[in-house]
């Protein structure tokens, strides 16, 4: 038991955290992991945004030689 009281207790990790991880770096590692998924993923559904300006539309060509026509907004 004395040689338990001289040293000082090891700080607890996870098991998936590395040992040289310290505990106040996990929730940002947590928090990266589980934003990463979210951006790799399509949208599928609609999109509401706020347009605050266009410009006017303006014809293109696309690689298969049709013509459309786009616009640009921010």
């Amino acid at each position: 038991m004395s040689t338990a009281m001289g040293r000082s207790p090891s700080p607890k990790t996870s098991s998936s955290a590395p040992p040289n991880t310290s505990s106040t770096e996990n929730p940002k590692t947590v928090a990266k992991c589980q934003a990463t998924p979210r951006r790799s993923v399509l949208q599928k559904g609609p999109v509401i945004v706020k347009v605050l300006s266009t410009t006017k539309p303006f014809e293109y060509e696309t690689p298969e030689m049709e013509k459309k026509i786009m616009f640009h907004a921010t």
